[in-house]
């Protein structure tokens, strides 16, 4: 029995040793079974290469494309004692040199969008690109209202390709998510992402869309960019107590952008409506509401070009689509209609709203027509007769003017002098009289000439509008 055991040991013995060999007789590894398998499958996978997110595939595109904008500017400053021989010779030369930077992003080969703040009055220009490679600038187009400036490179070898992006064809939504690129704060080129938090969006007098993607300084000029790699818009401005990123930053919208780009890389001609309209009053929008006019706002129209179609008086409650708000909602979505092209205006008009009831909303069409060329002959007039402007010197509106007096439109009659106590003042900007819109300073005296029961003027002075109405 004895041997019996030491027979059954041995067998065990041999048969547990010839099981840790495999059959090519190298020793396996520990474990065995399921168990042994997924755990190499498991470091197989921990050793392999990640694939890259969506979100760093889209950085990868996109981030050759965005450049950094360093800007030289001659400014000016008061010298107190300006003109005395023997101090000015102490407190040395009026003008000094400032730098200051930005970013923006290339759109075709050789042309780059940013902001209009960032190129404002830089006397040279130069662009870095990502790798580090410099080509100096100059602008080919500015548009103030709309903070947006489009640069050429000046590029020694034509033929050399640059990177570049597309500007999307709709504006995002709110809630898509986008990417923010930019050299904030100086630091190099920088990406932070969020989402649209809101769509026409009044900042200052621009209409722009927000996101809570982080924006500081720096950042100006740069690029908004969908999950798709494409231009959502680009970023202008933010809301802040410190200065830097609070999630609430503001761009303008890809509409805007392949506008501008339109025009100053293809020629495309700006495009305008003749109609000069305010923001409704609480009260009018209150009167509508209570008739049963679902109106969140609306403006209403002060002047127009004779058979266009609208009156003095008519309220408009949307625009193309849109429904507007206020005044700078109007103009911003107005400039952007190509010329030519038909758009639906849903209007109430004045002898509607007098009655009772709900009050007759209409959509009438309207089309889009090529912007008159600023003069460059300016035309000078004196305005005579027996009324409220007369003693009122008028011009038209030049490149020049525009300028000297930092207008912020580019049609109407200019204001340049004034008998003292006048409605008008010298600078202001004659937009509207007496229901008829006014381009040139001519426009003031035709105004003048027809019968009217009373006067109405709308005024630019600045940013503010105002208007006024004498009832004879």
């Amino acid at each position: 029995m004895r041997e019996f055991h030491k027979y059954l040991s041995l067998c065990i013995a041999v048969f547990a040793a010839l099981n840790c060999y495999s059959k090519d007789g190298k020793a396996k590894e520990s474990g065995s079974g399921a168990g042994a398998s997924v755990a190499a499958k498991v470091e197989a996978k921990s050793g392999a290469k990640k694939k890259p997110s969506r979100m760093s595939t889209v950085v990868k595109r996109v981030a050759p494309a965005v450049v950094n904008i360093t800007c030289e500017r001659t400014e000016e400053y008061v010298n107190p004692f300006a003109g005395d021989p023997f101090f000015s010779f102490f407190f040395g030369p009026t003008q000094h040199k400032s730098k200051a930077s930005g970013s923006g992003v290339i759109v075709e080969q050789k042309y780059v969008i940013t902001c209009a703040h960032v190129v404002s009055h830089a006397d040279n220009i130069k662009v870095t690109l990502s790798n580090n490679v410099t080509f100096k600038a100059h602008v080919v187009m500015v548009n103030d209202s709309q903070d947006l400036a489009v640069l050429r490179l000046d590029l020694k070898d034509e033929s050399v390709q640059l990177p570049s992006l597309q500007v999307m064809r709709d504006d995002v939504e709110i809630g898509d998510c986008v990417l923010a690129f930019g050299n904030s704060f100086g630091v190099g080129q920088t990406v932070t992402h969020g989402i649209i938090s809101a769509r026409n969006r009044v900042f200052g007098n621009r209409v722009m869309m927000q996101t809570d993607a982080p924006i500081n300084p720096g950042n100006s000029g740069g690029p908004i960019v969908t999950m798709d790699g494409e231009i959502a818009g680009i970023a202008s401005a933010i809301a802040t107590k410190s200065g830097a990123s609070h999630g609430v930053g503001f761009f303008i919208p890809a509409k805007a952008v392949q506008h501008l780009l339109d025009q100053a890389i293809h020629g495309a001609k700006e495009s305008w409506f003749p109609i000069e309209v305010q923001t409704a009053d609480a009260s009018v929008i209150e009167n509508l509401i209570d008739r049963g006019v679902l109106a969140a706002g609306g403006v209403i129209v002060t002047s127009v070009q004779d058979g266009f179609g609208l009156e003095p008086g008519d309220i408009v409650l949307s625009f193309a689509g849109h429904q507007i708000s206020n005044k700078e909602t109007f103009d911003f979505l107005a400039a952007l209609v190509p010329i030519g092209e038909s758009c639906p205006v849903t209007i109430i008009k004045p002898k509607d709203m007098a009655l009772d009831g709900v009050p007759k909303v209409n959509t009438i069409h309207i089309k889009a027509q090529e912007k008159p060329e600023l003069r460059t002959e300016k035309q000078q007039i004196e305005i005579t007769g027996s009324n409220v402007l007369s003693g009122v010197t008028v011009t038209d509106i030049t490149p020049e003017n525009i300028k000297k007096f930092n207008l912020h439109v580019d049609h109407g009659a200019l204001v340049v002098a004034a008998p003292k106590g006048n409605i008008a003042m010298p600078g202001d900007v004659i937009i509207g009289l007496n229901g008829k819109n006014i381009v040139v300073a001519k426009d003031v005296a035709d105004a003048l000439s027809s019968k009217s029961a009373g006067f109405a003027i709308t005024i630019q002075r600045g940013l503010t509008t105002i208007q006024q109405s004498v009832i004879r």
